[in-house]
């Protein structure tokens, strides 16, 4: 193993100790600040290169030439989501490759520059580059090998890509070793990896294909291979069409990137034609706007997936690592998919507790229940005033796939308010639902326009609709039920009864007055908490911070709060 590499997996081994050992928080945003030169310098990037350019296009231009999506819409970014192209919108390596190209032209061509000088010039361009695009990791990683290639030139060295890898990766890290649990750390590493480690064994597969084919190929494939497992896990997703659509989308950001470039330095020198050239580009960004949609339109383009679990990851890349080393092709990768299904297999045959899930959705209500059996109830959704950043989007549908969940098998909508009822819109998009329960409700209450959505939605995806009125009940096996009766202000409040354990769930009802239980969901978000506490192991209280009192737990102040129980011992604990 090369030394680099070595103290590169040692470090990192490190770190992930420390975590381990502290606690931290283990994801976090790696924020950098920029000084006044440097952001007029990106400033007056952003506005030469996009002048004259409509919303849309100039958006999208910025986004892939310096990396800014604030401006980007929701639609635009849903589409280069589901098609698997998002990751065009990160400055990367390809934008770093252009900047190099265009400045090393520069120095030799125009100015006469040797290598070595040139080499040395670049190193300084693209150290200004990488703060211009507001040190993304991406940026960073592309930057150092960059530099790690220039100075091998500099010192007439041979250059080992692996090594400028790590290098790059090791030096981040040091500079601050919370950097490994950046999202897109780790996805820009491990698409370099994958381009450098799996291309050209794909490459020599599909050589049939021919050389330009077979390269192109290779090359979205190998980043493909390599990612795939963090996108499930930190997104959720799996991009059926995503190789096409990088086929397809991937050569055009090179024309876009290089005509960016040359028309920010042609408006600089002359403008009415550094004009025209960003015309060029308007037509570039509406042909790949027009390509995405074309994929997205596609059925399956992208399904909703679980979170993998370490073993599978661990698996998956083991698999991916022996069959590009060749070592036992055959024998190791089909043991690893044996041991994978037998894991499998083992999970589904034992039995596991009913888990009941309070999730913090801010000023509202969503509680997810877990079966023995695996059924999966989801009460009430959550919801937001703002439609484009849904609770359910960002807390409940990621909470339910962390937790296994690809099917919920009944949602329960215990009254018409929007923070109970918006966020199962957005689950009724994302996931398949089997069953939908809602109280009887007043012709006012049918009138909103949640409301008239939602029923649309359970309509249109043919999903069996149950109203209550109060007493009837769903017996999921002898020992466990699920009661309900009518509460005030049509409410529906429920009882789970599961052997000697009940957990009441009030919605904004009133506690009925045989409501003792277990586990009381306090009405009304924990307004009046006090006024009369109910006879319980432990109230539940969603949004308000509840004072301290060992029966008490609050969404807000806890974060998401989780019930175990066998039916006998009864368990909580607690995630953000």
């Amino acid at each position: 193993m090369r030394p680099i590499v070595a103290i590169t997996l040692v470090y990192i081994g490190l770190i992930l100790l420390a975590n381990w050992w502290w606690h931290p928080v283990l994801s976090v945003a790696v924020v950098q600040g920029q000084g006044q030169v440097i952001g007029a310098l990106q400033r007056n990037l952003a506005e030469n290169m996009s002048y004259g350019l409509p919303a849309e296009t100039a958006a999208l231009l910025r986004g892939i030439m310096l990396g800014e999506k604030t401006e980007i819409s929701r639609d635009i970014k849903d589409m280069f989501s589901d098609t698997g192209v998002m990751h065009i919108l990160a400055v990367s390596g390809l934008n770093v490759g252009m900047v190099a190209v265009i400045f090393f032209f520069i120095f030799t061509r125009l100015f006469r520059l040797k290598r070595k000088q040139a080499s040395f010039l670049l190193i300084f361009v693209l150290v200004i580059f990488a703060q211009v695009t507001g040190l993304q990791a991406s940026v960073n990683r592309a930057v150092v090998m960059a530099i790690v290639g220039l100075v091998a030139v500099i010192l007439e060295r041979d250059r080992d890509m692996v090594n400028s890898i790590c290098l790059a990766a090791l030096l981040l890290l040091l500079s601050n070793p919370r950097h490994l649990f950046n999202v897109g750390f780790q996805l820009s590493f491990a698409a370099t990896l994958g381009l450098i480690l799996f291309t050209p064994k794909l490459m020599e597969m599909m050589k049939p294909l021919g050389k330009i084919v077979s390269g192109s190929l290779a090359v979205t494939f190998g980043a493909q291979l390599a990612v795939t497992p963090l996108i499930m896990y930190y997104f959720h997703k799996l991009s059926i069409i995503s190789p096409l659509a990088n086929l397809a989308v991937v050569p055009l950001v090179g024309v876009i990137t290089g005509v960016g470039f040359a028309s920010y330095f042609l408006r600089l020198l002359f403008a009415p034609l550094g004009n025209m050239v960003i015309q060029l580009n308007h037509y570039l960004l509406v042909l790949m706007i027009a390509i995405v949609r074309f994929f997205d339109r596609f059925p399956y383009a992208f399904v909703y997936v679980v979170t993998p679990g370490a073993l599978a990851m661990a698996l998956y890349y083991g698999a991916l690592w022996w069959w590009r080393t060749e070592q036992r092709q055959k024998y190791l990768v089909y043991g690893l998919a044996g041991c994978f299904m037998v894991n499998i297999g083992v999970q589904q045959l034992i039995s596991r507790p009913l888990a009941v899930s309070f999730i913090d959705v801010g000023q509202g209500d969503s509680i997810l229940v877990q079966l023995p059996d695996r059924q999966a109830v989801l009460i009430d959704g959550g919801g937001s005033m703002d439609p484009e950043r849904s609770v359910a989007d960002r807390r409940v549908a990621p909470y339910l796939w962390n937790q296994g969940v690809r099917i919920i098998d009944t949602v329960i909508l215990t009254q018409p308010h929007y923070n109970h009822l918006q966020g199962l819109l957005v689950m009724l998009d994302k996931f398949k639902v089997r069953q939908v329960i809602i109280p009887v409700l007043g012709a006012a209450a049918l009138r909103q326009d949640y409301m008239r959505e939602f029923l649309v939605q359970v309509r249109d995806k043919k999903i069996y609709l149950q109203e209550w009125r109060g007493g009837e009940m769903i017996r999921f096996s002898q020992e466990l039920r699920l009661e309900s009766r009518p509460g005030e202000n049509q409410c529906l409040v429920t009882k789970l009864v599961y052997k000697d354990r009940r957990f009441l769930f009030t919605s904004d009802g009133n506690i009925p007055v045989n409501g003792k239980a277990d586990v009381v969901q306090v009405p009304k978000h924990g307004k009046d908490l006090f006024d009369l506490l109910p006879p319980a192991e432990y109230l539940v209280v969603s949004s308000r911070v509840a004072p301290a009192d060992e029966r008490i737990w609050s969404t807000k102040r806890d974060g998401n709060i989780c019930f175990t129980t066998n039916g006998q011992w009864l368990k909580v604990r607690t995630s953000k």
